[in-house]
């Protein structure tokens, strides 16, 4: 058989994208790993839960994008069968076409269908394009900013918590309602088109970083302060019932050893034992 002609190979490759855009969900799988996963941690939680849509064993296209190996700048090769390709394209068109069964039953999930709640670069491009435009006429009517419909965008409300809520529960699905769904308005959208707002701006630090800071801060004063104490209490030096003389009350002695012991331990070393001696030692006194 001849090989198809490049009209031919085209015709496939728009028909794909009309099943499942691949560009658009590598856009969205990006925002998934950068964007949700990232809010998901700083709410406290770990990974999305696997019914969640955006999971990656519910992602359709995760078993081709990892079937990719790059040559070089021009050439793209399939792992699953060792053929090279000049272009990612047409790679994406022998997935498709030779390998559909290395997708899995259970991922059913076309990520490219969630960049209007993703924000995904060429949708947004898309919106910020001048009306009438090619990028803007692939928008659906109730999308553009100049023709938005609230009643739509209430619908992809409702879809979009509906999908964050089999993402996940509590504080963090609050946090991805925030960022993701409470968005879906033409308000913010027309903010969005005319570049009043950033589509991803950068995340606001989480105050448990702070706290786990404070406490670290505190435990290593206290280890500090508790350090100080135990040293001020090795040189202390007991005084009580001294005599300039060197001698006791009672004429004991044994004074000048407990001094002698005292003193070495404050001063240390051999040259604290000299100099204790030149202190302590006296020469008995004569007999009267």
């Amino acid at each position: 058989d001849r090989a198809p002609s490049m009209s031919a190979q085209a015709s496939k490759l728009r028909e794909e994208d009309a099943q499942c855009s691949r560009p658009a969900s590598r856009e969205a799988r990006t925002l998934v790993v950068t964007r949700v996963l990232e809010i998901v941690r700083a709410a406290g939680g770990s990974e999305l839960a696997p019914s969640c849509s955006l999971h990656p064993r519910r992602d359709r296209l995760a078993a081709h994008e990892a079937a990719k190996r790059r040559l070089n700048m021009q050439h793209w090769k399939c792992s699953l069968c060792g053929k090279a390709f000049g272009t990612e394209r047409h790679l994406d068109l022998h997935l498709h076409r030779k390998h559909a069964d290395a997708v899995t039953s259970e991922a059913t999930a076309c990520l490219g269908d969630y960049c209007d709640v993703l924000r995904c670069p060429s949708w947004v491009a898309r919106i910020r394009a001048p009306a009438g435009s090619e990028p803007a006429s692939m928008l659906e009517e109730g999308e553009r900013p100049h023709s938005c419909s609230d009643t739509h965008l209430a619908r992809r409300r409702d879809q979009c918590r509906a999908l964050m809520h089999a993402c996940a529960f509590g504080p963090v699905f609050a946090e991805l309602d925030a960022e993701f769904c409470d968005k879906l308005t033409c308000e913010y959208r027309r903010s969005l088109a005319s570049g009043e707002v950033l589509a991803h701006p950068a995340p606001a630090p989480s105050h448990f970083g702070y706290w786990i800071m404070a406490g670290l801060i505190f435990i290593a004063l206290a280890v500090g302060c508790c350090c100080l104490c135990l040293m001020g209490e090795e040189d202390e030096v007991d005084y009580s019932g001294s005599r300039l003389d060197g001698e006791d009350e009672t004429g004991d002695d044994s004074y000048d050893g407990r001094r002698y012991a005292q003193v070495v331990r404050g001063r240390g070393g051999a040259a604290g034992s000299a100099a204790a001696r030149q202190r302590i030692y006296m020469p008995p006194r004569p007999a009267e």
